[in-house]
């Protein structure tokens, strides 16, 4: 019944999308449109000597808690403040982002901004909103001085420029993107108590991982190693996979896509993984592990090495331990190598540019003022604004390092709120889509303890950056197939992947999972991404 929900769902979405493109025009000629940029071209902000409301419609992210309303949040009467510019936020119900979404393109009742993930919209993403006619390119805009902070920002970073840009050498949105300082943020930690009392060293290599599981199996630890293998977490797998010269997943080598699972050097991972299994290394509930009781089992001493998200998992976790062992000690883990000294290949790394980003819509009432406060996010001003809150009330300076104020640490002075809710309250950071870059010294506030800071270090040091894919573009009908056979393979890969580990399919009929890999189609999925991927490559 729920798939029957879902399969309506989808049909009606795609019903309503077609009649939003039957009524649509090409947008592109607007990218030469020439504006006079008198607001924008004023000295500073706040902008003085208009009357106009902006419209923004933006998904509220959930660590809001009560504020029904972005306006009502601290940092947008900051943001009143500093720019002038007066905005009404315009919300879509929780759990319905994407039917919202989808009803207002098909309405044509568009509002001045949108915040979104364009990659995700479902007739070509940046490239089709141009089209469309929902998206104003703002090529023009930078082109005559209407965006200079954003300008500024991409000159001075071409690999920005050309994640962001279509391969029609579309500028479509006010984008949000990640430093690269805060870029990998999962990873695995070990009992680095235990190592010493072993005398062993932190594992760099494969061969000295199962050296220190076999270790810690014979102090008697219940799970020397767990680590989820599902899908949404491959950038974490690649820490282990690295070691066997494989990705996890679909990731770029010389110019060509690949895809982990189809290479040689996958199926010494299984292997390998088998071996773990059987022998009581690696984690015998693999399959169903509840990771919320994690923090028991680490506390316990049940656990030599996990794996998890550095804020919502290490965060737990590393408190736990140190509450129930105050001897306790964890070290960050590096992404394995299969030779001593050589630096990993693979790792967890993600894009900076997740394509969320704000865009000025073709209805937009005032381009010229809409162009001045997407931009103020892009200045040295609107940037701590956006990252840090207002100076004196939500951080402080502290030599070159904001800190954050006890208005936002403080749960008996700021409501009793968690750290997370309190920056999403005074900070930029509360919808997505919001345009800035989010600053890399962000995390050494919001990661309080020393052995998270060493994380973000210790699991980014790979050559990761080389294998990621960049934002690829497809037409709609490609997008349809990418998806169709990226889910198709990955569920099959996923089911054999588990059975492969658990024993219940033979490593001798590993070939057959090759075989079916070919017949669900990897070869056109790979040639897809190759010809996206390529044109990436040639876009200016």
């Amino acid at each position: 019944m729920r798939n029957m929900y879902r399969t309506i769902a989808a049909l009606l979405i795609a019903v309503l999308l077609l009649a939003a493109l039957g009524c649509a025009e090409n947008g592109g000629a607007i990218v030469g449109k020439d504006y006079n940029f008198k607001k924008t071209m004023r000295d500073g902000y706040p902008v003085t000597e208009h009357g106009t409301t902006l419209t923004v419609w933006a998904q509220i992210k959930t660590n809001l808690g009560s504020y029904g309303n972005y306006g009502e949040t601290e940092f947008a009467k900051y943001l009143r403040e500093a720019t002038g510019i007066n905005v009404e936020y315009i919300h879509p119900p929780a759990t319905q982002e994407d039917t919202s979404f989808t009803l207002m393109i098909a309405s044509g009742s568009l509002p001045d901004i949108i915040g979104y993930r364009w990659g995700n919209y479902g007739n070509g993403g940046m490239a089709g909103a141009v089209l469309d006619n929902i998206a104003v390119p703002i090529n023009g805009i930078l082109e005559n001085g209407g965006a200079p902070n954003l300008k500024k920002v991409l000159d001075g970073n071409p690999g920005w420029k050309k994640s962001i840009i279509t391969d029609d050498n579309h500028i479509v949105m006010f984008p949000y993107i990640a430093d690269e300082g805060l870029a990998s943020y999962s990873g695995g930690m070990i009992r680095k108590d235990w190592l010493d009392s072993l005398g062993l060293d932190v594992p760099t290599t494969i061969d000295e991982l199962e050296i220190v599981l076999r270790a810690f199996r014979g102090m008697g630890v219940k799970t020397p190693l767990s680590i989820d293998l599902q899908n949404v977490m491959s950038p974490m797998v690649n820490a282990l996979t690295s070691g066997f010269g494989v990705g996890s997943e679909f990731y770029a080598e010389d110019g060509k896509i690949k895809y982990g699972p189809y290479e040689p050097g996958y199926k010494d991972f299984v292997g390998t993984m088998r071996k773990w299994y059987d022998e009581g290394l690696y984690d015998k509930e693999f399959a169903a592990a509840d990771y919320s009781k994690f923090s028991a089992l680490i506390a316990r001493g049940d656990l030599g090495i996990a794996y998890g998200g550095n804020g919502g998992s290490w965060g737990e976790w590393l408190p736990a331990l140190y509450a129930a062992n105050p001897q306790a000690r964890l070290a960050s883990l590096p992404p394995f190598t299969a030779v001593k000294g050589q630096r990993a290949e693979f790792g967890h790394l993600e894009k900076i540019f997740q394509e969320f980003g704000s865009v000025i819509t073709t209805r937009c009432k005032d381009v010229e003022l809409a162009a001045k406060l997407l931009d103020y996010g892009f200045s040295e001003q609107g940037s701590m604004l956006f990252n840090f809150g207002k100076e004196g009330e939500a951080y402080v300076m502290d030599g070159t390092q904001p800190k954050y104020t006890e208005r936002l640490r403080d749960t008996d002075k700021n409501g009793g709120v968690s750290l997370s809710q309190a920056i999403s309250y005074y900070c930029g950071t509360g919808y997505f889509g919001a345009p800035f870059v989010q600053d890399a010294r962000f995390m050494e506030e919001f990661y309080t303890i020393p052995e998270q800071r060493q994380n973000i270090k210790t699991w980014g040091d790979s050559n990761m950056a080389r294998h990621l894919i960049p934002n690829l573009q497809y037409t709609a009908e490609e997008a349809r197939e990418v998806s169709r056979l990226t889910t198709d393979l990955q569920t099959y890969k996923q089911e054999s992947l588990y059975k492969f580990i658990a024993g219940v399919n033979r490593m001798e009929d590993y070939d057959g999972f090759l075989k079916t890999l070919e017949s669900i189609g990897i070869q056109r999925a790979l040639e897809l991404q190759q010809a996206a991927y390529d044109r990436y490559l040639r876009r200016e």
